[in-house]
């Protein structure tokens, strides 16, 4: 009986600790504002590169799919790219070095970039003009392209590039 008293004052207790927090998050709201929050994700999209072995250039495209995001939420405020994470898999060569050119959907966010990739992530940071990818985020799949030349002949003919973009999200609840 004692136990179950305690019991019903911490829940008592818990109860109104967490209407003081509702309370207290709210009251900083203004009036017919939304509550926002921040989402991030790191979601990879895994591209297949086939027949460009003895080649020193290469062209891909491929969907990203973020409908993840959208399961969150589906009102999206603001949405930005802060960098793009690319790597080889299934590579026989050690690495493949030269310019990148990298498009979503229509904008181009690097153009000709030197890049040597290898089986590590090789992080290229957005340019804070080129960010903007709400109305992609929106479209919860976007198209990415792209395209490079190489330093040498590419050494495999079937592998992977891991593409993955670091998306900056602020939703309204």
């Amino acid at each position: 009986m004692i136990k179950m008293i305690k019991t019903m004052r911490n829940f008592k207790f818990v109860k109104t600790a967490f209407l003081l927090f509702v309370l207290a998050a709210f009251s900083n709201c203004e009036d017919n504002e939304p509550i926002k929050s921040e989402v991030k994700t790191n979601t990879s999209t895994s591209i297949n590169i086939k027949g460009v072995q003895g080649k020193s250039s290469y062209k891909v495209e491929d969907t990203v799919d973020i409908s993840d995001l959208l399961d969150i939420a589906n009102n999206f405020l603001e949405a930005k790219i802060e960098q793009i994470a690319l790597k080889l898999e299934d590579y026989s060569g050690t690495s493949i070095e030269g310019t990148i050119t990298v498009k979503l959907g229509s904008t181009t966010i690097f153009n000709e970039e030197f890049i040597t990739l290898t089986s590590d992530n090789t992080i290229l940071t957005v340019s804070s003009a080129l960010r903007d990818i709400l109305t992609l985020v929106n479209s919860g799949e976007f198209k990415i392209f792209i395209e490079g030349t190489t330093s040498k002949p590419i050494e495999d003919n079937d592998f992977k590039l891991i593409v993955t973009p670091q998306i900056k999200a602020t939703v309204a609840i």
